[in-house]
Order: C-alpha cells, then structure tokens, then sequence
C-alpha cells in the first residue's frame, strides 16, 4: 500500500510537470488558462492527500498512546494491590491477585502469540477498554505459525465481528456480559468461534452484521450463525 502511494505521487508531479511544458510551448490563451486550472487543482488534491496522511499517522499515534497509558495505569493498580495486601499482611488475599495477574499475563500471550499485529492490537484494546463484557481469547492452534497469513488477510472482518459485539451488547444489572473468541484449527482450515453470553440488541446486530457479509463476500469463509437475545454464537470457516 505504501509503495502505492509513493507511485501515485510520482504520477501525479510527472502530470504537473507535463501540464507545465504544454503551458509553455501552448499559444492559444484559453489553452494555457485552463492548463493553469488544471496544475492548481493536481497541487491541491496532493496537498489533501498529504495532510490526510498525516492526520491518519497522528490518529494511529494517539490510539498507540492511549492504550498503553490504559495498560500501565491497570497494571499500576494490581501492583498497588498487592504492596497493599503485603503492608497488612493479607497473604491469602495476596494470593488470588497474583493468580488473577498471573491468569491476565498468560491471556494477553496468547493473543500475542497470534502473530498478526492488526488483530492483536484490536484485541488488547477491546480487552481493556470494554465496559460492555469481558472479553476472552482462546488460542489453540497447533501451528499458529501457518495461519499467519491468514489472519493477516481477514484481520479487517474479525475486528468488524469484534465492533458488532460491542455496539449492540446491552448494560443491564444481573447480567454478566461475556466474549468468547476461540481460534482453533480444524482438518488443518482456520476456525474461529465467537460466543457471546448476555443481552444484545438482536435486530441491530443483524442490520450491522449483514453489510460486512456483503463487504467480505469475495473472501473464501463458510459461517455458521446462532442469534438471539441472550446468546449469540458465529463460527467462521477459512478456506
């Protein structure tokens, strides 16, 4: 994508600079009016592009920034637990935080160990920052490695999925809201199952979830569906 870029850019000044040498070597008076047109409106459209990547690089920036603050200001409070359950001598209580850290550690590798960047982010941010459910990763592939590739090219529809989830989850008391997200192999294809257990808006969830189906049709999956209001189950199958 980003050699793209810098190819188009390349195009688009050899178009100016052609526009100019006609400017130059054209007589005719409204010839050379609406070649200057024509310069202003490529120098334009390049100034766009650029301040649009650059508002796109600092969006990235600031997200980046956010969720590790997120990170370290979570981790700052599990450790201020645990100086506190030391000061008073609370051991027993001491013991299931570790656990409860030592359970979140072994999580988040897990997720790591997925090996594509774009989905392991969206999955760690989802993880703290939704106040929606609690959000669980299962990764029980044999060789993560060989899907690597694949979850690379369909990271875009499983965070859709993920987003689906968060929009339409319903906050209500007495229910413990929970997702389930199971990357698993199956006959050597990539599975990956999504349970969510709680109340969701079932109408809107469809209506969300039928457009990015239109959107990914062109890839090679198989799903499975399960939908209502208090359980809701997708399997996808990667060919």
């Amino acid at each position: 994508m980003r050699n793209w870029k810098r190819m188009s850019f390349f195009i688009e000044i050899l178009i100016i600079l052609l526009l100019l040498i006609l400017f130059v070597i054209s007589s005719d008076r409204l010839s050379k009016i609406l070649i200057m047109i024509s310069v202003i409106l490529m120098f334009s459209h390049l100034y766009a592009i650029k301040k649009q990547s650059a508002n796109e690089k600092n969006q990235s920036i600031t997200s980046t920034l956010n969720f590790i603050h997120h990170y370290q200001h979570d981790l700052m409070n599990e450790l201020q637990l645990i100086f506190g359950y030391l000061k008073l001598k609370k051991f027993d209580k001491l013991v299931h935080i570790v656990e409860k850290l030592k359970e979140n550690m072994t999580h988040e590798r897990d997720i790591v160990k997925l090996n594509s960047p774009q989905l392991e982010y969206a999955l760690l941010q989802m993880k703290m920052s939704s106040k929606k459910f609690q959000l669980h990763v299962e990764q029980n592939l044999y060789s993560p490695d060989l899907y690597t590739n694949k979850l690379n090219d369909h990271a875009e529809l499983l965070i859709d999925l993920i987003q689906v989830f968060e929009n339409n989850s319903e906050i209500s008391e007495g229910f413990n809201h929970s997702l389930t997200i199971d990357f698993f192999e199956e006959q050597k294809k990539l599975h990956v199952a999504f349970e969510f257990a709680g109340k969701v808006k079932l109408s809107k969830f469809k209506n969300e979830l039928n457009p990015i189906l239109i959107k990914f049709k062109s890839k090679n999956f198989k799903m499975k569906q399960e939908l209502e209001e208090k359980w809701v189950t997708i399997e996808i199958e990667f060919d």
